[in-house]
C-alpha cells in the first residue's frame, strides 16, 4: 500500500524514459534537479574540488556529504550551525546528508544516537537526510540481516516524526536476502520518505559481485513506491551506471573521484587503471585534451591528485550524459548491453535480466522512436522482445494453412509480395516469417519491433535457438492448423493441387502434435482429387492487416469490437502507398503512426472498444474535476486518477473515463498502471482527443 496522493514539497515528475530507466525532475521546496542524477561526494575536511569548482565545471545541482563527520568536526559543526550546511559548502543546489552508517561498516561503530543525527542535519538545513540505518554486510545470516532490518524500519519511522521540513530517505536493506530486500522497500514506502538509497552494497562492488547486486535492485525495486526516485547508495564507477538506470536507479553517489585520484588510479567507462601503467589516455575530457599521461604523471603530488580527481569526475558525469540521452533516444538496452560487455562479472550480471523480463516487462514502453538494435544473445531476452512473442501467441488468429518463411530483409511483405501474391491466389493461407522474434506474421510486419529492428545476417546460436523455440510453442498452440515450410515452386504445385488434407492426414499422422510438412513428404501421401481449398484471390486484404494489428495492439477481440461486420475504408499516403486512416461504417477509428507501425485511437474506436471490453481494460479512471478538463482534451494528471487497468504500458492508447465508466477523452499514457496510482504529480496520459473537443468538430 502506497501513501496517498496528499501536495507535498517534494516533487518526482517523470519527463522521459526508456527500459525502466528514466529522466525525471526531482524538487525539493525550491531547489531541484534533474535525473539520472551523480551526487559527488563532498569530505569538507578533505576538498580536492571544491563544490562552488564542480558548479562552474560541472554544472552540479546537487551533492552528498557526512552528517556525523560535520558533528564530530568541533570547526565545522560549529559554522554549519551558524550559516547551514549550503553556507558550509558554499553551495545553493540540493544537498543530501548521509548518517555515519557506512562509517560504521568501516570501522564498527559510532558515537551517535539515531535521533540525534537526524536532528543535527535537519538543524543545519539539509534538503535530504538520513537515517543512522544498520549496515548489512554480505555474510548476515537470514535472522541477523532481518533483526536488522527492523531495527533500521523502526529508525526511519522514529526519524520520520521528527524530521520536521527536512525530506528524508528511506535505506533498503536486507544483505544479499532478496526476499528481505523486498520485504523492507513494501515496508518503507508506507513511510514519509522523499527517496530511497539501496544501501549496504560497497562490499559487493568492491568485490565485483555485480550479479548479485542485480537481484538486490530488483528486489527492492518491486517493493518500492515508483514515484519516487531511487538511490543506489555507495555505487561511483561509471561502468555499472547504465545497466543500474535500465534496473530504475536515478541516483548514484561518487567519492570513487576523489579516492581513487589519491591512489593514482583513473576512471574510464570500461574500468579503472593506475596512471603508472598507462603511456597514453583512451580519454578526450579536458584534462586528458590539454595534459599528456607523462605531464600529469610528472605534476606536484597536489596537482596531480587535483588532475586526476577532475578526470575521473569528467569520466563519471559523461556517462551520466550519455544515459540522459540513450533514454531520449530509446537506446538504453543497447547502452547497457555494451557496457557490460567491459567485463566478464559484468556480462554474468547482464545474463540475470532474462530472469527478470517479466517484472521488466511492466515499464517497457510500447515503442521507441529508434529501432531494436541488436547487440548479443541477450538481446533476445528483453522485455520488447518477450511482450512481441507472447502477443503473437496469445493474439495473432492464424489461417488452416500456415506457410513458414524464412528470415529476410524487412519489411517482410515487401521482400515477400510475390510469394504472398502466389500464395494466397491459391489459398487462404497466413505467411510467417522464422525471425530472430519468433514467429512474424505478414501482417504486422510493420509494426514495433518487427519492422524496427537491425539484425546481423547471421545471429548468435542463442538467440536462434530462442526464436526456434518460439516458432514451435506457437505450432503447439494451434494444433488445428497445418504448417508447410516454404520451398518455393514445389509448395506452389503442392497447394495448386485442391487435395483435402483432412482425411489422408487422419491415417497418415498422428494429430496429437502440429505437422509441418514439406514439399517431399507430402509426395508420400497418396491423395484423392476432392474439394478444393476456399479461394482467396490475391494478397491477403489490408482489412485483414488492420483486424491482426487491431488485436495485437489492443488485445484479442479488439478487431471485432472495432469493426464487427461493417464496411472497412482504408486510406493511404500518397507518397508511402501505406495505410495512413481507417473508417469502419463510415467513422473515423484509427490512425496509423508511420514511425512504429501502430495505431492512434479516435474518439469513435474508442466508444467501440470501451462498448465491448469490460472495465478497467484499456482505462485509467480519472475523478469528477480532471473529467471536466480531459473531455476539453487536456492532459490527465497522476493525482487525478482513480484506477486504472493494470496491463497499461507506457505508450499505450487508452481509455480515459469518469467515474462512471463514461468514456471522457483517448490519449497516449506515459506510466504504466502501477506508476499511475503512485504518481502525485506530472502527466499520466497526454490526452490526444477529448469527448467534448470531438462534438465540437461534428
Amino acid at each position: 500500500m502506497m501513501a496517498d496522493k496528499s501536495a507535498s514539497h517534494v516533487k518526482f515528475e517523470i519527463k522521459d524514459r526508456d527500459g525502466m530507466g528514466r529522466i525525471c525532475e526531482f524538487y525539493i521546496g525550491s531547489r531541484s534537479a534533474e535525473t539520472p542524477l551523480l551526487l559527488p561526494v563532498i569530505n569538507p575536511n578533505m576538498m580536492i574540488i571544491t563544490p562552488k569548482e564542480m558548479v562552474e565545471k560541472f554544472g552540479i545541482r546537487a551533492l552528498i556529504t557526512n552528517s556525523y563527520i560535520i558533528k564530530k568536526t568541533p570547526e565545522l559543526r560549529e559554522k554549519a550551525l551558524a550559516e547551514g550546511v549550503h553556507g558550509l559548502l558554499d553551495f545553493d543546489g540540493l544537498v543530501m546528508t548521509d548518517s555515519g552508517t557506512f562509517q560504521s561498516h568501516v570501522y564498527g561503530d559510532v558515537e551517535v544516537k539515531p535521533e540525534e543525527i537526524v536532528e543535527f542535519q535537519r538543524a543545519i538545513g539539509a534538503d535530504i537526510g538520513t537515517p543512522l540505518d544498520i549496515f548489512i554486510e554480505p555474510d548476515f545470516t537470514y535472522d541477523e540481516a532481518k533483526e536488522a532490518v527492523d531495527e533500521t524500519l523502526r529508525r526511519v519511522e522514529m526519524s520520520a516524526a521528527i524530521k520536521g521540513k527536512m525530506a528524508l530517505s528511506g535505506p533498503v536493506q536486507g544483505g544479499v536476502h532478496t526476499e528481505l530486500r523486498t520485504y523492507c522497500a513494501r515496508e518503507l514506502s508506507k513511510t514519509d520518505c522523499a527517496i530511497y538509497p539501496v544501501g549496504g552494497i560497497v562490499p559487493l562492488m568492491e568485490n565485483q559481485r555485480y550479479s548479485d547486486l542485480i537481484e538486490i535492485i530488483i528486489a527492492a525495486k518491486k517493493g518500492l513506491d515508483p514515484s519516487k526516485p531511487v538511490h543506489l547508495f555507495g555505487c561511483g564507477h561509471p561502468m555499472f551506471f547504465p545497466i543500474a538506470a535500465l534496473l530504475g536507479c536515478d541516483v548514484f553517489d561518487s567519492a570513487a573521484y576523489a579516492k581513487y585520484a589519491r591512489d593514482g588510479r583513473m576512471v574510464f567507462d570500461d574500468g579503472t587503471r593506475h596512471i603508472e601503467d598507462l603511456e597514453y589516455s583512451p580519454c578526450a575530457c579536458p584534462v586528458c585534451s590539454t595534459h599528456t599521461i607523462s605531464e600529469i604523471k610528472k605534476a606536484l603530488p597536489e596537482e596531480k591528485v587535483r588532475l586526476i580527481a577532475e578526470h575521473n569526475l569528467h569520466a563519471t558525469f559523461g556517462m551520466i550524459r550519455r544515459i540522459k540521452a540513450a533514454i531520449r533516444e530509446g537506446t538504453l538496452w543497447e547502452l547497457a548491453e555494451r557496457t557490460c560487455r567491459a567485463h566478464p562479472t559484468l556480462l554474468s550480471a547482464l545474463k540475470r535480466l532474462e530472469r527478470h523480463a517479466d517484472f521488466m516487462e511492466k515499464f517497457e514502453p510500447q515503442s521507441r522512436t529508434r529501432a531494436f538494435f541488436y547487440t548479443g544473445p541477450e538481446s533476445a531476452w528483453r522485455p520488447a522482445a518477450k511482450r512481441c512473442a507472447e502477443r503473437v501467441l496469445e493474439r495473432y488468429a492464424p489461417e488452416e494453412i500456415c506457410v513458414w518463411l524464412d528470415e529476410t530483409q524487412r519489411p517482410y511483405s515487401a521482400s515477400y509480395r510475390a510469394v504472398a501474391d502466389e500464395v494466397r491466389s491459391i489459398c487462404g493461407a497466413s505467411l510467417i516469417v522464422r525471425s530472430p522474434f519468433g514467429p512474424a506474421p505478414l501482417e504486422l510486419d510493420e509494426a514495433y519491433p518487427f519492422g524496427q529492428s537491425v539484425f546481423p545476417e547471421k545471429v548468435d546460436y542463442e538467440a536462434e535457438k530462442r526464436a526456434e523455440e518460439l516458432c514451435k510453442l506457437f505450432e503447439e498452440k494451434n494444433p488445428n492448423c497445418r504448417f508447410i515450410r516454404w520451398e518455393g515452386r514445389k509448395t506452389l504445385d503442392f497447394l495448386k493441387t485442391g487435395k483435402s488434407l483432412e482425411s489422408k492426414l487422419k491415417s497418415k499422422c498422428d494429430l496429437s502434435s502440429p505437422v509441418i510438412l514439406t514439399s517431399k513428404q507430402l509426395s508420400h501421401f497418396d491423395f484423392l482429387p476432392t474439394r478444393p481449398f476456399e479461394q482467396t484471390p490475391g494478397l491477403k486484404s489490408d482489412v485483414e492487416r488492420v483486424k491482426a494489428l487491431a488485436d495485437f495492439q489492443f488485445g484479442k477481440g479488439a478487431a471485432k469490437a472495432l469493426f464487427g461486420d461493417a464496411p472497412v475504408e482504408i486510406r493511404k499516403s500518397r507518397a508511402t502507398g501505406k495505410i495512413r486512416t481507417v473508417f469502419s461504417n463510415g467513422e473515423h477509428v484509427l490512425s496509423m503512426r508511420a514511425e512504429d507501425g501502430f495505431f492512434t485511437l479516435k474518439i469513435a474506436g474508442a466508444k467501440r472498444l470501451a462498448a465491448v471490453f469490460r472495465p478497467p481494460a484499456l482505462r485509467v479512471v480519472v475523478n469528477r474535476d480532471s473529467a471536466e478538463f480531459n473531455r476539453q482534451g487536456k492532459n490527465v494528471f497522476a493525482r487525478f486518477i482513480v484506477e486504472c487497468d493494470a496491463g497499461v504500458r507506457p505508450g499505450d492508447d487508452v481509455l480515459v473515463v469518469d467515474e462512471n465508466d463514461a468514456l471522457v477523452a483517448v490519449g497516449k499514457a506515459l506510466m504504466n498502471g502501477d506508476e499511475m496510482r503512485a504518481f502525485r504529480s506530472g502527466i499520466a496520459v497526454k490526452v490526444r482527443e477529448g469527448i467534448e473537443k470531438e462534438l465540437n468538430s461534428e
